[in-house]
């Protein structure tokens, strides 16, 4: 789809159920995956990132269980679903203060000196959102439960924790488990401690790794590339992103719905340049239905590319 910013089009994607039975179907919006990890044959995750919505959607926690977290210290946590990750099927995770998650374990600590996750240091089975020494003086960690099953969401939060050796200010940060799809999604809402040594991850790793030093999916380590607003999903290849509306500039009215059987009926699909820069934008459009014949979904790839505005001038009113 070509188009000029700023503008906006729509294109009919027309559904059909030509059997004796109703077409029900979702619409999810996946973004192009920007870094992957093998662990194992046809297993492994991906990772999208986005700034702003409607990637980045901060669920507050604050109203949750507070875990009252010590400085290195961490806490048994009971999940209200089973959660897979790395192949391991679990309800238990064990949150430590210094910004990280070790999986299907009611043990052991988060350490204070991060390191690479392919580091034979690093913890197994470790959800790294902001891998750091973070201290306890002021902020405090946070869960709670969101939704309802199957889609439900559990939500860690650490809500302004200080830097050990920088007590000045405090980071925002979570991480949201998803229910049935095992998705994992990092969000930042402040990633500034008050000192460039510290702020925006320049001292801490980003990222998952599972039980060896090759099932790794790194987003960073010491690199200050955090920002507010930023949103990180880390996904299983093939299964669904995070939310139904990873992409800004793309949409789908309706969302979800049921065409009657022998009837067909249209989605509108939505290219919106409005908020983004002239270039060319790509993803896909993920359709899941009861078809048995596109079982888990079907994958439309879509392609947006944004052209210059016009240029307005004046014409020249030469005097008689």
């Amino acid at each position: 789809m070509t188009l000029r910013f700023p503008s906006r089009i729509t294109q009919p994607l027309v559904l059909s159920s030509t059997g004796s039975a109703a077409l029900t179907f979702e619409a999810w919006e996946e973004p192009v995956v920007t870094g992957t990890a093998a662990i194992g044959p046809r297993l492994y995750y991906t990772y999208s990132v986005s700034v702003g919505s409607p990637g980045f959607s901060w669920i507050d926690a604050t109203d949750g269980t507070a875990l009252n977290l010590s400085d290195d210290g961490a806490a048994t946590v009971v999940l209200p679903f089973a959660f897979s990750f790395y192949g391991i099927s679990s309800t238990v995770i064990r949150v430590g203060n210094n910004g990280g998650i070790l999986f299907g374990t009611t043990g052991g600590d988060v350490p204070f000196g991060n390191a690479p996750l392919t580091a034979t240091s690093a913890p197994d089975f470790f959800i790294a959102p902001f891998w750091d020494d973070i201290d306890s003086d002021f902020g405090n960690v946070y869960f709670k439960t969101v939704g309802t099953a199957p889609n439900r969401r559990f939500v860690v939060e650490w809500h302004n924790r200080p830097h050990y050796n920088f007590g000045s200010g405090g980071v925002t940060f979570q991480v949201i488990l998803y229910e049935g799809t095992n998705a994992i999604k990092f969000q930042y809402q402040d990633v500034f401690f008050g000192s460039s040594a510290y702020d925006r991850g320049a001292s801490a790793t980003v990222g998952i790794r599972g039980g060896s030093t090759s099932q790794v999916v790194q987003y960073s380590f010491n690199q200050p590339v955090l920002t507010d607003t930023l949103a990180i999903c880390f996904r299983l290849a093939g299964a669904p992103p995070c939310d139904a509306g990873d992409i800004p500039w793309l949409s789908a009215v309706p969302m979800q719905g049921v065409v009657p059987a022998a009837s067909a009926l249209s989605v509108n699909v939505g290219f919106d340049s409005r908020f983004v820069s002239p270039g060319v934008y790509t993803g896909f459009l993920q359709l899941h239905t009861n078809a048995p014949q596109a079982q888990p979904f079907i994958r439309y790839p879509v392609t947006m590319t944004v052209l210059e505005p016009y240029r307005s001038y004046v014409p020249l009113v030469r005097r008689p």
